[in-house]
């Protein structure tokens, strides 16, 4: 799924959207010609984790 967000709510949240490993997001789902998306109405981090995510990195060759 994709998340849309607009050039206001992202102005008025960017550092929550861009710092927060795990975001909850409240708005519209859409789905048009087979793609998912949710229109981004509230961003908020997701309460009760982390501020990041505590896992290594795997290198898959």
């Amino acid at each position: 799924a994709n998340i849309i967000v607009r050039p206001d709510l992202y102005a008025s949240d960017r550092l929550t959207i861009v710092e927060a490993s795990f975001l909850m997001v409240e708005g519209v789902l859409q789905n048009q010609d087979g793609v998912t998306s949710i229109k981004a109405e509230r961003v908020s981090k997701l309460p009760g984790l982390p501020d990041s995510a505590a896992i290594d990195s795997h290198d898959f060759h």
